[in-house]
């Protein structure tokens, strides 16, 4: 047996988080508010508007499988960007890579051995 829904406590339960989240997220509102001038609903991808009934966190910085948004709130990142960040954020072995390419060099229009090691793994 399951009991009924109460929906006034149900709608006024929504509201109170959703003014909490405003008040503990001022720069995202901010940044959401400026974003507006320039993208559609304020965010770069539309889905975010469908699925998220208030402003979503803007992120600052990302590691693990972690991120902060710009108001200094720490997420456990459920989502994984969507499964594109699947290994985490910042992941050690790809930074030093970036990094020591970026280091020599990284864009050229000229070939490099790593074009050819690149063409060979997609290869496989």
């Amino acid at each position: 047996y399951m009991k009924a829904v109460d929906r006034k406590k149900l709608k006024d339960l929504f509201i109170a988080e959703t003014s909490q989240f405003t008040e503990n997220h001022p720069k995202s509102i901010a940044l959401l508010e400026r974003a507006r001038q320039s993208m559609p609903h304020g965010v770069p991808m539309t889905w975010l508007t469908v699925f998220n009934t208030f402003a979503a966190p803007f992120v600052e910085t990302a590691g693990g499988a972690y991120f902060t948004d710009v108001d200094g709130h720490r997420y456990l990142d459920m989502n994984v960007a969507d499964m594109s960040m699947c290994c985490g954020y910042a992941p050690e072995p790809v930074l030093e890579a970036i990094n020591a390419r970026m280091a020599a060099g990284h864009q050229f229009l000229l070939p490099t051995e790593d074009a050819i090691v690149v063409s060979e793994t997609l290869a496989e």
